[in-house]
């Protein structure tokens, strides 16, 4: 299945996940159950399957179903909406990275200062900020929920996050790999 195709399954699935959760005491155990493995088993699949755009065009996708339909608070929101800006940048970036190593390179040299460099010498950029903020974010979420199906779908989702953070670092190494000026 191609990363678009991919994307736009997990937007349904998430649809159809928040549609659920809105129904609330209308929706059947069994409804849940499949909605929420569904999602879960998806997710999976991104996080085997597609690449880093793949897993975060799917993260988007639910960000945003989150967003227009199960956010309860105008702070919950404005999280959302961080990490929706977010991770729009860290897609920037890794376009730039892996269309154009020397534009990745420029980027790596405006980061080197050392407060903006990981342990192993690679830029902390927009993208690896993203990574670490969602991380923590939906770790956040994950301590909150009760229902053993939604940390199921939260822990697929912090899966495939690692998964593109791992990528990531993978891909930062490769383009700065002999190239440090």
């Amino acid at each position: 299945m191609a990363q678009v195709n991919l994307a736009k399954h997990t937007y349904d699935l998430a649809f159809a996940e928040a549609i659920v959760w809105l129904r609330g005491l209308d929706a059947t155990p069994e409804e849940v159950s499949e909605s929420r493995e569904g999602l879960a088993s998806h997710l999976a699949v991104v996080d085997g399957e597609a690449g880093i755009a793949g897993i975060l065009e799917s993260e988007k996708n639910i960000l945003l179903v989150e967003r227009s339909l199960t956010t309860t608070s105008p702070a919950m929101r404005r999280s959302i909406d961080t990490a929706l800006s977010d991770l729009d940048a860290a897609l920037r970036i890794y376009a730039g990275a892996s269309e154009d190593p020397a534009y990745y390179r420029r980027l790596d040299r405006d980061f080197s200062q050392r407060r903006n460099r990981t342990n192993e010498d690679l830029p902390k950029d927009q993208a690896r900020q993203f990574f670490g903020s969602h991380l923590t974010r939906l770790r956040n979420r994950d301590k909150d929920r009760k229902q053993a199906l939604e940390r199921k779908v939260l822990r697929a989702r912090i899966r495939a996050i690692r998964t593109a953070e791992q990528q990531y670092i993978n891909l930062q190494r490769q383009v700065l790999d002999g190239h440090q000026d």
